[in-house]
């Protein structure tokens, strides 16, 4: 889908953030200062193909949960029909990685990806995100 193309970046980006912020503020309550909220904390970018894998099989569990044949309403402006699955598109993936981010592993396993990224504590992370992923969303993770 071109729209979650497009949005790619952005929605990437989220997903660190809820991850890490979700860390942060364990970290905060419990007065802790760990190997992974120090470089979590100003981390400025990161490689995006370290998540790339998670943002993929959430859209594509998008498209399979809410398949509607690439039907626009009745009277719909393709441009419209656009506006409303974007919008639907970020409703979706901010609620799901809102809901991700409350699975301690899932967060932890964002951030070492990212933080140890391209390296083998990173990949194993990224393999540890698909596994959590496949658990959640059966229909959209393939090998």
């Amino acid at each position: 889908m071109r729209i979650q193309h497009d949005l790619y970046g952005g929605m990437v980006s989220a997903i660190f953030r809820a991850a890490r912020d979700r860390y942060l503020e364990a970290c905060r309550l419990v007065e802790l200062e760990t190997e992974l909220s120090g470089p979590a904390r100003e981390l400025t970018g990161f490689d995006h193909r370290t998540l790339q894998d998670t943002h993929d099989t959430i859209a594509a569990w998008f498209r399979h949960a809410r398949d509607d044949g690439g039907q626009m309403r009745l009277g719909e402006l393709e441009q419209d029909y656009e506006t409303r699955l974007a919008k639907d598109w970020n409703e979706f993936l901010l609620a799901e990685v809102a809901a991700l981010a409350r699975i301690d592993e899932f967060a932890r396993a964002v951030l070492e990806a990212t933080v140890f990224a391209n390296r083998e504590h990173g990949y194993a992370a990224e393999k540890e995100l698909r596994e959590i992923l496949r658990g959640r969303y059966p229909a959209a993770v393939t090998d």
